[in-house]
């Protein structure tokens, strides 16, 4: 059987909204191709669905982070700054699929709106004239809300996993150790 990462992905998110433990959905995975060489893509693969009980559990940060990008979005739209509104576009489809494996995207965006107020604080900017200690602080407070949502919300949706060896006695009493994949 050939590995389709999109095929088991769907397989694997399927099995995981439908309630699934993920240590199982990996598991059931895992042993359709029996290559040891796709235990950490497939591992990678279950570990950034989210489970319903952490979206239920975090969701409301993640719809509260997403109306923000939406805010800016439409502000954007209404001030005519087309070309700024690339960025925002792609972060509320990463947020809007809760993709959590390109957050880290998020706190880079977070990253570069803080540069760029210290930028705007230390050589001014043309356009803004009107309270330009209050645009300069806004940047920079949302960059900082994006650089916290972009390193936070991966770990509450979608936390790491580690690797425990389990060893078992097989029926011809010889010990056969396997790796169990546990999610926090």
């Amino acid at each position: 059987m050939k590995f389709d990462r999109q095929k088991v992905t769907d397989y694997a998110r399927r099995e995981i909204m439908a309630g699934k433990p993920k240590s199982d959905v990996f598991r059931d995975i895992y042993s359709s191709f029996n290559d040891p060489r796709l235990h950490e893509q497939i591992a990678k693969i279950v570990q950034y669905i989210p489970e319903p009980s952490r979206i239920r559990q975090y969701g409301i940060i993640n719809t509260i982070f997403l109306l923000l990008l939406a805010a800016i979005s439409v502000r954007l739209i209404l001030m005519s700054q087309y070309s700024a509104l690339i960025i925002p576009l792609i972060l509320l489809y990463i947020v809007s699929t809760r993709q959590t494996r390109h957050y880290h995207w998020i706190t880079f965006a977070g990253g570069l709106l803080i540069i760029i107020s210290l930028a705007i604080a230390i050589t001014g900017w043309p356009e803004v004239k009107d309270n330009p200690l209050l645009t300069v602080g806004l940047a920079a407070l949302a960059g900082v809300i994006f650089i916290l949502f972009g390193i936070f919300m991966p770990r509450l949706l979608t936390p790491d996993y580690k690797t425990a060896e389990e060893t078992t006695t097989d029926s011809d009493g010889h010990k056969v150790t396997s790796k169990k994949l546990i999610f926090k």
